[in-house]
């Protein structure tokens, strides 16, 4: 399976289920793993689908990187961040912290 495969595989994951409406803002949200050896290229994959994809969530699809074992409490505030920066038109703070 070259990259090209692997690419429509990663947004057929991503769009399974999803209808018009879900895409327009009135539900549906998808999570893909990309998993594998450190150095073949997931995060570049990965980068290169969101790129494609997101002008079909309008300002509803944000970027966020999670570690090798990531910390829920620390993804969920580096995504609330990403939302909090997009909705407001300014960066928050680091300091900022959610409950």
């Amino acid at each position: 399976m070259g990259r090209a495969d692997d690419k429509e595989k990663v947004k057929e994951l991503l769009f399974d289920g999803f209808t018009e409406s879900s895409v327009s803002g009135k539900g549906g949200v998808s999570i893909v793993s990309i998993v594998g050896q450190g150095g073949i290229g997931k995060t570049n994959h990965a980068k290169m689908v969101f790129n494609e994809i997101k002008e079909q969530f309008g300002n509803r699809s944000w970027w966020v990187c999670a570690s090798e074992k990531p910390n829920r409490m620390g993804l969920l505030q580096k995504i609330l961040k990403e939302v909090c920066k997009e909705s407001q038109g300014e960066p928050l703070k680091d300091s900022t912290s959610f409950p």
